[in-house]
Parts: C-alpha cells; sequence; structure tokens
C-alpha cells in the first residue's frame, strides 16, 4: 500500500512537474510570442519612423533644391541685371562723350564762325567807309571782304555780283546827290522847249528856269517832267535810291538822253548797295544762329 502510495505519489508529482513544464514552456512560448509583437511592432515603428526620416530628409532636400534654384536665379538674374546695367551706363558714358565731343566741335566750329564773321563785318565797315567818303576804286576792301567770306556762299555771290565795280568805282551817295540836283537844273531847262522848239526857245529856257512860270504855260511833256524830277528829288533825299531810278526812268525826250550818265552811276550805286544790305543780312543771321546755340 505504501508502496502503492509512494508510487501514485511519484506518478503526481511527475504529472505535475509535466504540468508545469508544459505551463514553463507555454509561458516561455508565450514570452516570446510577445517579445516578437512587442519586436514586430518596435520594428514597424522603426520602419515608419525611417519612412517619415527620409520623408523628411527628401522634403529637405526638396526645399534646399528649390531655394538653392532660387537663389541660382536670383544669382543669374543679379547678374544679367549687373551687365545690364553696366552696358547701360556704358551707353551713357559713350552718348555723354559723344554729346561733349558734339558740344566741343559745335563750340570751336562757333567759335571759328564768330571769328569769321567778326572779320567780315569788320572788311564791311572798311568798305562801306570808303564808299561813302569818296569816289574811288575799292578793289582793296572788296578783296578783303571776300578773302574773309570765303566759304560763305551768299556772301560769295553778293560780292562777286559787283567785282565789275571795284576798279572804277562808284559814286558816294551825297556825291549821286548832287549830280541829281546839277541834272535836275539842265533837265528843268530843257522841259521849257516844247518839241521842235528851236534855239530861240532854248536860250528862253535859261531865263524861265530862273523863274516859276505857272502850270499852265508849261506844254505837259514838260510838266510831266518837272513832276518827275521833283518825285526823284524827294525819293533821293528820303534814301530811297531804287525809287529814285524808278522815277527817273520815266523821263521822256531831252530830259532822258540828258539822264542817261545819270542813271548808269545810280544804278551802278544801288548794284552795289544791294550787294551790301545782302551781306549784312547774312552777317545778322549768322548771329541769330550763333547766339540761338549759346
Amino acid at each position: 500500500m505504501q508502496r502503492k502510495l509512494e508510487k501514485q505519489k511519484a506518478l503526481l508529482l511527475q504529472q505535475h512537474e509535466r504540468e508545469l513544464e508544459l505551463m514553463k514552456q507555454e509561458q516561455q512560448r508565450e514570452q516570446e510570442r510577445q517579445e516578437q509583437q512587442l519586436l514586430a511592432r518596435y520594428q514597424s515603428q522603426i520602419e515608419q519612423l525611417q519612412e517619415e526620416r527620409k520623408k523628411i530628409a527628401e522634403e529637405a532636400q526638396a526645399f534646399i533644391d528649390a531655394e538653392r534654384q532660387k537663389l541660382d536665379e536670383a544669382k543669374h538674374a543679379l547678374a544679367d541685371k549687373l551687365k545690364e546695367l553696366h552696358a547701360s551706363r556704358l551707353a551713357i558714358s559713350k552718348e555723354l562723350h559723344s554729346k561733349l565731343l558734339e558740344q566741343k566741335q559745335e563750340s570751336m566750329a562757333l567759335s571759328r564762325s564768330h571769328a569769321s564773321t567778326h572779320k567780315i563785318f569788320l572788311a564791311l565797315v572798311e568798305l562801306s567807309t570808303a564808299l561813302e567818303q569818296h569816289t574811288q576804286p575799292f578793289t582793296q576792301q572788296l578783296h578783303s571782304l571776300q578773302e574773309a567770306a570765303r566759304g560763305e556762299e551768299v556772301i560769295e555771290v553778293a560780292t562777286d555780283s559787283v567785282a565789275d565795280l571795284a576798279e572804277k568805282g562808284v559814286y558816294s551817295y551825297d556825291k549821286l546827290k548832287l549830280r541829281f540836283h546839277r541834272l535836275q537844273k539842265h533837265a528843268h531847262r530843257a522841259a521849257l522847249v516844247p518839241p521842235n522848239g528851236g534855239m530861240w526857245w532854248h536860250a528862253l529856257s535859261v531865263i524861265f528856269a530862273a523863274t516859276s512860270l505857272p502850270p499852265s504855260l508849261l506844254h505837259l511833256q514838260g510838266e510831266q517832267t518837272v513832276q518827275i524830277l521833283e518825285n526823284a528829288s524827294q525819293k533821293l533825299d528820303a534814301g530811297q535810291l531804287k525809287d529814285a531810278i524808278v522815277e527817273v526812268e520815266k523821263l521822256q525826250g531831252l530830259p532822258k538822253e540828258m539822264a542817261k550818265d545819270w542813271l548808269i552811276v545810280a544804278r551802278a550805286r544801288l548794284r552795289l548797295e544791294q550787294a551790301l544790305k545782302t551781306v549784312t543780312a547774312e552777317l545778322e543771321s549768322t548771329v541769330r544762329s550763333v547766339e540761338g546755340a549759346f
């Protein structure tokens, strides 16, 4: 019985040990399973963290690349702007240099023009003074004016147009008036002689010219002659030489013949005056241009 009990006890003990062993194994397997689950969860978290880290790294790299691209674009834009600014400054510098050079050339040209104009003016004054003092050749004065005005087309044409008058000279205005008044006196006498009048009429005309005859005693042509001469005298006294010449050209008959020589010298004087007026007008135009440039 004792043995049987001991045997049963031993069996129970063995069974208990087996159960403990099974429980121990089961706990160990459960622990391993939990450890594996925990490890798998940790592994998943690690993988998730790695994925997030990778994503963050990619986003960071993308941001860095984008910022670097922006920086490169900004650098290129700045470089282009600097090139453009440099080119613009270079263009402005060239333009300023060109304008300064142009202004310098214009200033030099204006200075030369001013000096040339001054020389022409002095030569013109010298010629005008010589013409008013007395009747004599003015070849030297005209040559001085032509030399001073070399290259001035208008003045050259004007001076060349009176070159044929230089050697003989022209009457001064006062002398021209004096000669006209002598012509007026003689033409007045001739006006008193009727057409086909004989020598007695010419002798009487000297007496009649010294007296004031009423218009009724003058024949028509004589009356017209007296009026023409009076008009011409008034024009001449007023300095209107051209108009005076026009009046004298209206004379007919003997007074016309008597006036031929005066008309020749008067026209020569007028031609010279017109040439000098052309020179003066051109000088004034040049002076206005110089003043306008400054």
